[in-house]
């Protein structure tokens, strides 16, 4: 109820804010659904689709490591799918199909129940992957600078890290070399990315993606692994270029927009995470991570250069 409540509110907050396009998809794409289920209680069935000839009726998997920018995709594909009243075509959101167990155990020992909701979905998604041997399934998969990637994680998961961190940096005792400490100190989060394609893609999709060159200039890459799966690659930084071309190709929605989902992930920790931002990362911890086989694959040399120059010498206002 109360998520319910909070989406409402997102919603009228952008016609507050005179961000009239915004609001009018959001509301389309928050109450289409209970439109379609009211419309098959009274009639028996779904609403015809509309110019959606050319449009995948497959399953479409929005497969990613967090915080890479997905989220926009995802609502993006959801309210392209609710206008051409295609409702029953899934778009499903996901971070891992692998070793769910451990997923499930970490959420039980926490006591984080949305968690475990999310880990049951997954594990409802893997059998039908598993169990459904001749169903084709599109993937949409997105990579980030992997730097700004592990600095998203780690502030998308503080409370994780340091308990009670708003009431210590509200009260001045808290201090961003002292996050910095605790950021650096992390292993799992600066070494996801790069093992994640190999847990999660090789093992589940059965596709090596180091196995085909990435198509720096074009900021996308297809991939296959027929009958069973088609994917496609796109990085973060050239989306809003390539978004429109891209679904057309792959999808068939000749009239895709890309709109930027209104989830405020990042609200609460919006001070903190700038001042964070503002202090330059180690030099060795930059250069480590985009040695690593994935910036080398995804980002040309003259990218790495830019991005280690936008985290290790900044020239921002001083932090606290």
């Amino acid at each position: 109820m109360s998520k319910r409540i909070g989406s409402i509110a997102q919603v009228f907050s952008l016609l507050l804010h005179g961000e009239f396009e915004r609001f009018h998809v959001t509301l389309l794409h928050q109450f289409m659904p209970w439109y379609y289920a009211v419309h098959r209680r009274i009639f028996g069935r779904d609403p015809k689709p509309r110019n959606a000839t050319d449009i995948a009726r497959d399953p479409i998997m929005i497969y990613q490591m967090a915080k890479v920018g997905s989220r926009s995709v995802l609502f993006s594909l959801e309210y392209s799918y609710a206008r051409h009243v295609l409702p029953g075509v899934p778009v499903y959101h996901i971070h891992n199909l692998v070793d769910l167990d451990v997923h499930e155990e970490r959420a039980r020992r926490v006591g984080d129940h949305e968690e475990l909701e999310v880990v049951q979905h997954y594990r409802q998604i893997r059998r039908d992957f598993d169990e459904l041997p001749n169903q084709h399934w599109n993937v949409i998969s997105l990579v980030r600078d992997p730097v700004a990637r592990n600095v998203g994680a780690f502030f998308h998961n503080l409370d994780h890290y340091i308990p009670n961190w708003k009431i210590f940096w509200k009260e001045g005792s808290l201090t961003t070399a002292e996050i910095m400490q605790v950021f650096l100190r992390d292993e799992q989060v600066h070494h996801t990315a790069n093992v994640w394609f190999d847990v999660e893609f090789k093992s589940v999709l059965g596709i090596d993606v180091y196995e085909v060159p990435f198509n720096m200039v074009e900021g996308y890459q297809f991939y296959a692994n027929p009958p069973k799966v088609d994917l496609v690659i796109i990085r973060l930084e050239d989306l809003n270029r390539v978004a429109v071309p891209v679904v057309d190709k792959f999808l068939g929605i000749h009239d895709f927009k890309l709109y930027p989902s209104n989830i405020g992930d990042e609200k609460d920790y919006a001070d903190v995470y700038r001042a964070f931002k503002a202090t330059p990362l180690p030099l060795d911890y930059v250069q480590g991570i985009y040695q690593s086989r994935f910036a080398r694959h995804f980002y040309s040399e003259a990218e790495i250069t830019a991005f280690t120059n936008k985290w290790t010498r900044l020239t921002r206002p001083r932090s606290r």
